[in-house]
């Protein structure tokens, strides 16, 4: 985002606004086969974000199991924690497919201004990779951080609240989109997120043209 949109989006956000960020460190070709790499920053996000304590790191996170896994190594069966969302999934035994996201780092300790939820987190046979220009490959290697990751959180500070997944997979592909379990986490988020404030809703930005390719290596 521009500056001029940051300081709207910073705005309307101190004034007690709520949004929903789905934001991509790679996407996945599925007519190609091929992971592609976003390389520009996204460091204007990067700074809103770091205000309610939230950072998106730049990986991949990788499942290593069939039973974290969904027809590809980077499609992830994620754990789903317990809170208002979250609850009529859980107890509709319905868990959302969660593909091609990055890792979230939330604070260790609690802060008195700001609240932070971990929704989605992955299981413990995951691994991140590193996303940079050098990426060959996403088989495990030595200094692969193990799992578990956060991949969507909510943040509560002041009247304001943002719900961040790591991933725009959820919504950008039909396939996914249309699965039961990833319908239910994204309807919910915004029944929470609408019993408050006004919603905000900016459109996408289109990163083609700025990627790496890594054919084959997510089957």
């Amino acid at each position: 985002i521009s500056l001029d949109e940051y300081a709207t989006l910073e705005s309307f956000l101190l004034s007690g606004g709520n949004a929903m960020f789905f934001i991509d460190s790679v996407v996945f070709d599925a007519t190609q086969g091929a992971v592609q790499l976003l390389k520009e920053p996204l460091d204007n996000f990067a700074s809103l974000l770091l205000t309610y304590n939230v950072t998106i790191n730049r990986d991949l996170i990788v499942g290593e199991t069939a039973s974290t896994t969904y027809q590809r190594k980077t499609s992830l069966l994620p754990e789903v924690g317990k809170h208002m969302i979250t609850i009529p999934m859980l107890n509709a035994n319905r868990i959302p497919i969660i593909s091609d996201t990055s890792s979230i780092t939330i604070p260790q300790r609690l802060s008195d201004t700001i609240k932070t939820t971990p929704l989605l987190t992955t299981g413990n046979p995951t691994f991140s990779k590193p996303v940079d220009n050098s990426l060959a490959t996403i088989e495990k290697e030595d200094g692969d951080k193990q799992g578990p990751f956060n991949i969507a959180v909510l943040s509560e500070k002041a009247n304001s609240q943002v719900i961040v997944f790591a991933t725009s997979a959820i919504i950008t592909s039909d396939d996914e989109y249309n699965l039961s379990g990833n319908k239910d986490i994204i309807s919910a988020s915004i029944a929470y997120l609408n019993n408050r404030e006004d919603s905000i809703v900016i459109t996408p930005k289109s990163m083609a043209g700025n990627v790496l390719q890594l054919k084959n290596s997510t089957q």
